[in-house]
């Protein structure tokens, strides 16, 4: 009996390492040391997008950042994930990035609504209480949009930022480019089409076409007021008007991107102002405080 009961218990405790090594731990291979800091953020939303950011959690620590270096190597020891099955949509979350100075080290989205964390890899099992019960460690994050009047002030504004220790330089698409440094301006053009022309193949004719010039990217498509014709823009770092094939119509010449607007992270409004000053960007640059 003793045996059979000492075989069931191997078995078991085989079972239990099997299932321990399943799980994942998004953080083991990063080094914790005095300047990580984990940031848990929102950019704010479009006005029509407001309501999926209503969240008792959310609402009560709005952005908020972690630095106390015991704290990060407990929150990384005990993020031990299992794979996520159930995939709820996307309502209320966060934004997460572990940072060192203006480095991001690592990133995921965290589905507040459906309990779920989302890495570049994996879609993951999270509960709230597992960062929750480090509430006394949250530190506000001040957040503001600023809205810069044309792309070279928007440029301006963040170069200079970046080179301030507090600020969370986050401001990057999927492909860990910048936004701000990918086009400098847009064109508009009017394509005309013939009746009956599926609009979706035209839309990849003109892809195409563009694709075949340097540093662009098709910014909208959209109905004329002409019949059988659409509207498009076009983003590039430089005037293309000798480069555009002659199907095509310039409707408004390449003129420099206006009204930039991103999302300004870790700064106090006092602090951000005084920049703004020095670069002389008084009448050029407003800003809104996100709570």
């Amino acid at each position: 009996m003793r045996t059979k009961t000492s075989i069931i218990l191997i078995i078991l405790s085989s079972f239990y390492i099997i299932s321990c090594n399943h799980k994942i731990q998004p953080l083991k291979d990063i080094d914790i040391n005095g300047k990580s800091k984990l940031y848990f953020y929102n950019i704010p939303p479009a006005k029509n997008q407001e309501k999926q950011y209503q969240n008792e959690f959310k609402q009560k620590h709005k952005n908020f950042f972690i630095d106390n270096q015991s704290v990060l190597n407990q929150i990384k020891d005990e993020w031990k994930l299992e794979k996520s099955k159930n995939h709820v949509p996307l309502k209320s979350y966060y934004r997460i990035n572990l940072l060192e100075g203006n480095k991001i080290l690592w990133g995921a989205i965290l589905n507040l609504n459906g309990n779920e964390m989302f890495t570049s890899t994996y879609s993951l099992e999270f509960e709230i209480e597992k960062i929750e019960k480090y509430s006394n460690s949250f530190k506000y994050l001040e957040t503001y949009t600023v809205k810069c009047n044309n792309i070279i002030n928007a440029r301006l504004l963040y170069k200079e930022l970046n080179n301030n220790e507090y600020f969370v330089g986050i401001f990057e698409n999927e492909n860990k480019e910048n936004p701000l440094y990918l086009y400098d301006g847009s064109t508009s053009l009017l394509l005309s089409y013939e009746k009956g022309v599926d609009f979706k193949a035209i839309e990849k004719l003109v892809q195409k076409d563009f694709k075949k010039i340097d540093n662009t990217k098709i910014a909208r498509f959209y109905a004329s007021i002409k019949k059988d014709s659409i509207e498009i823009d076009v983003y590039s770092k430089k005037d293309i008007s000798n480069l555009i094939p002659e199907k095509y119509t310039i409707i408004k010449d390449f003129t420099i991107l206006k009204n930039i607007n991103f999302s300004v992270f870790g700064i106090e409004r006092k602090e951000l102002e005084e920049i703004i000053t020095n670069l002389k960007l008084d009448n050029k640059i407003t800003i809104e405080k996100f709570e």
